[in-house]
């Protein structure tokens, strides 16, 4: 049960920080797009 909820945490955690650093590649400047998509 315990390596259930670590998983579970885990992965929102995970998700979350995904999610930050979506936002963090969107502000960057329009010409990194083609790298940016290279790196998802």
């Amino acid at each position: 049960m315990l390596t259930f909820v670590s998983v579970v945490v885990g992965t929102k955690a995970t998700i979350t920080a995904n999610g930050d650093t979506n936002l963090w590649l969107t502000s960057l400047n329009q010409s990194d797009d083609r790298q940016t998509d290279s790196m998802l």
